[in-house]
């Protein structure tokens, strides 16, 4: 049974990651605040990446996105939520984040909306639960 909300695409991206200014004093990276994440996936609700960081759930995330592939001529800025951060068996030091976007400009979710309608392969979108 499909339970996502939003329809989702397979991608391969980098995305630049920063954590949010609100939170810098609570949580730090050894190697700084700043680094860049390869996308596994994107909705217009949020993104899938793999990091070589553990993130914990609940904090803010700055992101810096190319645009070029959804069609911008900008990059697309927001902030995101880490809703989830699983360590994947056999993979060392790889995690897996869904980043939940916050405060993402309409223009930018159209954009993504456009790019995973074109590329989206289900017919229907998951039920909620």
């Amino acid at each position: 049974m499909e339970t996502r909300r939003a329809f989702r695409v397979d991608l391969e991206l980098i995305v630049k990651c920063r954590i949010d200014e609100s939170q810098r004093g609570s949580f730090r990276l050894i190697e700084g605040d700043q680094f860049d994440t390869q996308a596994i996936d994107i909705s217009e609700k949020g993104v899938r990446v793999l990091s070589r960081y553990l993130i914990p759930r609940g904090l803010v995330l700055e992101l810096d996105i190319d645009g070029k592939l959804f069609g911008l001529g900008h990059n697309i800025k927001t902030k995101s939520e880490v809703r989830y951060c699983e360590t994947l068996k056999g993979l060392r030091k790889k995690n897996r984040l869904g980043l939940m976007f916050l405060d993402i400009s309409e223009e930018d979710r159209q954009a993504i909306a456009r790019f995973v309608s074109s590329n989206e392969r289900r017919e229907h979108t998951r039920i909620q639960l």
